[in-house]
């Protein structure tokens, strides 16, 4: 069960940078509508980050409880 849970958290800490989306930018000149959608992106973007960061870190605690 250790080594099922082991290959888990390596996969997973291979694959979840790959997942995020790379080279973003902010528009030079964005209007309301884009500078509220950039607004709701910058808040999603942190929450999956957060998100899979405590996932990973429950997932490492829950290997060393065992």
């Amino acid at each position: 069960m250790k080594r099922i849970i082991s290959i888990l958290l390596v996969v997973t800490c291979v694959l979840v940078p790959s997942l995020s989306a790379k080279g973003i930018v902010q528009p030079a000149e964005p209007n309301k509508e884009c500078q509220s959608a950039w607004e709701k992106y910058k808040k999603a973007d942190a929450l999956w980050k957060t998100g899979w960061g405590l996932f990973g870190a429950g997932l490492g605690l829950g290997m060393l409880a065992e």
